[in-house]
């Protein structure tokens, strides 16, 4: 038969001495198989030998590695690109298996529960009376790993799964637990809560806020609704109504950003608006720090009561008294969201004398 140029054989006959008869192929090729150092000798040259079952007859064979590789290059190419990729395809989607797995959303959806939530409280100052009437509860995360994870981070990972109800919930026990079990029985404090618009119903809000529902008078409740396309106003307005009925309260939360105007506001039974905290964090001499006068005369001639955001500086604060449309205020100035703890001992220690005289100083971090 034909032999490549890479590949060489011979054909022997061994006799039971050990002598050797060379019938055929190239010679020498066996002796190099068989000998002990015959392949370091000739290497890159691989060998092989196979005899009969009496070993009267075997067949050595030789393959230049170098000249497989010349000969077979595209073979080879392509045997190199098929095991490439068939180790690199799985390990690339076990990365990004991997990654998804320890994503973001993917932690917060799999450890999500009233124990993984952490509540702040920010107070809110009566402008009327200098008193902490209430307290918005903003809601953190604890990730996997102990760090505290801000609310831009996952609300439109919880926007996304659906759940929103239930998170609500959650906050809302939570919220309960800390405030019923830290606060002194005496106090009084309205509860705010931020809600999605998609869950303005009154009869799954009274589900998700059943915590509150014996302590009613010691913790009075309100929801901050930030108005969007998906809030229409005819059954928007029934919601509300039933809500007023059972005794919580509505604001329209960020008033002047995206979709907020003063008819939607006038056309809904709401109790009071909370406004845009751009108006009240804008530099003294900005177009928005002008229009704020307007804007709180604007909201003032519906009849509802106005809530400001953001307060940061005693001027802006001072101009807010002035005015005498401002029932509620809540910012840094007066104080950052506080632990349960806290909140607690800046209750205990609030001036309400001094907050409306320019004594309101920021909390501490």
């Amino acid at each position: 038969a034909n032999q490549s140029s890479w590949a060489k054989k011979e054909f022997v006959f061994t006799a039971p001495d050990g002598r050797q008869w060379h019938l055929g192929g190239q010679e020498g090729i066996f002796a190099d198989a068989t000998s002990p150092d015959g392949n370091a000798a000739r290497f890159p040259t691989l060998h092989a030998v196979a005899c009969g079952e009496t070993h009267s007859y075997c067949v050595a064979a030789a393959a230049n590695v170098a000249e497989i590789a010349l000969n077979w290059r595209k073979e080879l190419l392509l045997a190199v690109t098929l095991i490439a990729f068939y180790a690199i395809w799985p390990a690339s989607v076990g990365y990004r298996a991997l990654e998804r797995f320890w994503s973001l959303e993917h932690r917060f959806r799999r450890n999500l529960s009233k124990d993984s939530i952490i509540c702040a409280y920010q107070p809110i100052l009566d402008l009327r009376t200098g008193e902490i009437s209430g307290c918005e509860v903003l809601a953190r995360w604890r990730d996997v790993d102990g760090s505290v994870v801000p609310p831009d981070k996952f609300v439109e990972i919880v926007a996304r799964s659906g759940q929103t109800l239930a998170f609500t919930k959650m906050v809302a026990e939570r919220a309960f637990e800390e405030l019923s079990r830290t606060l002194p029985s005496d106090i009084r404090l309205q509860v705010n809560f931020n809600i999605f618009p998609r869950d303005l119903d009154s009869e799954k809000l009274g589900e998700a806020f059943r915590a509150f529902e014996g302590e009613r008078e010691r913790f009075p409740l309100a929801l901050e609704i930030v108005e969007s396309d998906a809030l229409a106003v005819d059954s928007a307005q029934r919601e509300i109504e039933a809500l007023a009925r059972h005794g919580i309260q509505t604001y329209i939360d960020d008033f002047g950003d995206g979709y907020s105007s003063i008819h939607r506001v006038a056309s809904l039974a709401i109790h009071g608006v909370k406004l845009d905290r751009s108006f009240a964090m804008a530099p003294s001499e900005s177009l928005m720090a002008r229009m704020l006068v307007h804007a709180l005369d604007m909201v003032a001639s519906s009849g509802r009561e106005i809530v400001v955001e953001g307060v940061e500086t005693q001027d802006r604060l001072d101009l807010l008294i002035q005015t005498k449309r401002v029932a509620y205020a809540q910012g840094y100035l007066i104080s950052r969201p506080l632990p349960i703890e806290r909140l607690a001992e800046f209750l205990a220690n609030h001036d309400a004398a001094a907050a409306l005289a320019g004594g309101a100083r920021a909390e501490a971090a």
